[in-house]
């Protein structure tokens, strides 16, 4: 039967490595047996790009990440830094808290400021594709989407090019509070990460403040705006290390 199958692959997508090596013909086929399929446990999972963009633009929908987190961890979940950080991101927020944060954010990126990133980002773009090149072939992820994206959120944030490594570890640890079940050992992990990106971009902010940059690329002379792009940053490059 079509609903015991997607219960099948929804397991070996969330719960096998394999599955999260390469989900893709995994959400190929839930897509051809049950593209608006609900999980066991209550969660719904939408395969098709339509379903997916009504239900993003439907205002009878949106997040609950306390209640999510509580369900999920139990009801003492903001102990774990990594998991009570999330409730002030942007990205887990809605209405009139999200829009507060987002007004913020989009003083500093306006499309003057995006373009000026443009000679950065197609430089970055060549110096990682170079060794791509000469090898005929590698890893697309590692060595050019995930080491660009730090690059150039980085260049927006004003993080100096010596320290954006530290975030391939950072980002990949914070990841972990996303596994179905992550073990004590994994939520430590995720939460020595959080506290290590948290220290990291008050210490950068505290420095922008009492040194003001006029570089254009930079979002951090915005202080706010910069403080609530950082909380974002993670998220992004957490996503970003899951894809």
């Amino acid at each position: 039967m079509p609903a015991i199958e997607a219960d099948k692959l929804v397991d070996e997508l969330l719960h096998t490595a394999e599955g999260q090596r390469n989900p893709y013909p995994l959400y190929h086929r839930l897509r051809e047996i049950a593209p608006v399929y609900r999980a066991p446990w209550g969660t719904w999972f939408l395969t098709r790009y339509a379903d997916c963009a009504a239900a993003l633009r439907d205002p009878r929908l949106g997040k609950n990440y306390q209640r999510q987190s509580e369900l999920r961890f139990g009801p003492d979940w903001r102990r774990h830094p990594s998991l009570e950080n999330g409730e002030r991101s942007m990205v887990n927020l809605d209405g009139a808290a999200h829009t507060r944060l987002r007004r913020l954010v989009v003083k500093a990126f306006t499309p003057r400021t995006v373009d000026a990133l443009r000679p950065k980002i197609e430089e970055s773009v060549d110096r990682l594709l170079d060794p791509l090149a000469e090898r005929e072939g590698g890893d697309i992820f590692e060595e050019l989407a995930f080491p660009l994206s730090v690059n150039v959120i980085g260049e927006l944030l004003g993080v100096p090019e010596a320290d954006r490594p530290q975030f391939r570890t950072i980002a990949r640890d914070t990841t972990l509070v996303f596994e179905a079940r992550p073990t004590p050992e994994q939520l430590e992990a995720a939460d020595r990460a959080q506290l290590a990106s948290r220290a990291y971009f008050s210490s950068l902010i505290e420095e922008k403040r009492r040194r003001p940059v006029a570089a254009p690329r930079s979002v951090c002379p915005h202080a706010r705006a910069a403080s609530s792009a950082a909380e974002s940053f993670q998220h992004t490059l957490a996503k970003d290390a899951r894809l």
